[in-house]
């Protein structure tokens, strides 16, 4: 395994990786968010019950009911 292989096995046994469905598709796009990608990260973020979305663009989840945090904030805020 090379280390890009390893460093990605490492960093997604800190995360669980859900699916989409056919329903979080058609509610990312009644949503009629700008970013269709944003709007089903969404969905499935709510369907999955997590805590937050950590993103680089916090400015397109305005309609998000759940918190948003760019990696930064979100390290300072809660490993700091």
């Amino acid at each position: 395994m090379n280390e890009l292989h390893h460093l990605i096995d490492m960093i997604s046994s800190l995360f669980v990786i859900v699916p989409n469905n056919a329903e979080q598709i058609k509610q990312a796009i009644a949503l009629g968010a700008n970013d269709f990608e944003d709007a089903l990260q969404y969905q499935s973020a709510l369907d999955s019950q997590c805590e937050c979305i950590i993103t680089r663009n916090e400015k397109d989840f305005r309609f998000s009911k759940i918190p948003v945090h760019s990696a930064e904030n979100y390290t300072k805020k809660y490993f700091a």
